[in-house]
């Protein structure tokens, strides 16, 4: 909520963002465009990491240590179950990406 006579923190924000979109955007057509693209490639697996830890944490770690905890009645160990039920899958899929990642063509 905007407050009278407090100054709006979106618009330096606003910058702050867009600077680092130009950074993307301006040396596409430049020598630097390739080590951009490699950058955003990176950037792309990083997200996918990010990404299979979100599923692996927030989307079966969380829901089976409720279940086991709460609905089952297996308390603290339910939680801590589910919480190696979703690092094993974590540890599988990453391991599987690094596998298809690591083949040579």
């Amino acid at each position: 909520m905007h407050r009278p006579g407090r100054p709006n923190s979106a618009p330096p924000m606003v910058g702050i963002l867009e600077s680092a979109t130009a950074l993307f955007r301006t040396p596409e057509g430049s020598p630097v465009g390739p080590a951009i693209r490699r950058l955003r490639a990176s950037i792309a697996i990083l997200a996918g990491i990010v990404g299979l830890g979100v599923i692996g944490y927030w989307l079966i770690a969380l829901p089976v240590g409720y279940l086991l905890c709460f609905r089952y009645g297996y308390g603290a160990l339910g939680l801590w179950i589910g919480f190696c039920a979703g690092l094993i899958i974590c540890g599988v899929a990453l391991v599987r990406k690094w596998a298809i990642a690591s083949r040579i063509p």
